[in-house]
């Protein structure tokens, strides 16, 4: 008996948990009366460490775009960004002492339909933390980084890029829409005309009487 109310003496069980991995734990205490009427009350316990990585870019107004035209590149690499104040290459490089890296990170970038576009450096080993995409259609593209650290706390990053249509393709559209109402124009005026003139003819001819017998 470890307390009393108005009804008398109330009783609680103990227990004991042990962690066995690090990470978030949620411990939920359920307390009912005789006439079944209960509550719940959660608490969250931390074990290790719980916090996501923070991913920061070196110079985001030199490498980050926001905008770009139908035909552009863009090129990205891990240098670009920092993990928890680590450079990205080497936060992702497993050190000698270690069996695996303290960091994973994946970056894709997806088009308007949410499709993912092909990094061109995807299969050159000379380029293996770097990317390079080509806008080929117009639209909101998304940079998506997802960084994870060895504790499995993960954190993502998006960022929109506008691609706007080609101006000259605008352009061109114009003018021959433009000829092609004006081809249209004219052969409906010749056809006025033509009709007008053979219907003018034909009223002439109608005026004229029948030619007289010698």
């Amino acid at each position: 008996v470890i307390g009393e109310d108005a009804s008398g003496s109330v009783t609680i069980d103990r227990y004991r948990f042990i962690a066995e991995s690090q990470g978030t734990y949620t411990i939920k205490y359920i307390a009912t009366d005789a006439a079944g009427n209960s509550t719940e009350v959660s608490q969250e316990v931390h074990v290790g460490d719980t916090d996501a990585p923070e991913v920061e870019w070196d110079d985001a107004d030199e490498d980050l775009i926001t905008t770009a035209n139908i035909g552009d590149y863009y090129e990205f690499n891990l240098n670009m960004i920092s993990l928890d104040g680590v450079e990205g290459v080497t936060a992702i490089t497993t050190p000698t002492s270690q069996s695996e890296a303290d960091y994973s990170v994946t970056v894709n970038l997806y088009d308007a339909s949410s499709s993912v576009v092909t990094n061109e450096y995807k299969n050159d080993d000379d380029k293996k933390n770097s990317y390079r995409w080509k806008f080929e259609k117009s639209g909101t593209y998304e940079l998506r980084i997802v960084a994870t650290d060895k504790a499995g706390n993960k954190v993502t990053k998006s960022y929109n890029i506008v691609v706007a249509e080609n101006e000259t393709e605008t352009e061109t559209v114009k003018p021959v829409v433009g000829t092609i109402l004006i081809v249209i124009s004219a052969l409906i005026l010749v056809g006025v005309v033509a009709y007008f003139v053979i219907t003018s003819q034909v009223k002439k001819g109608n005026k004229k009487g029948p030619k007289s017998k010698k």
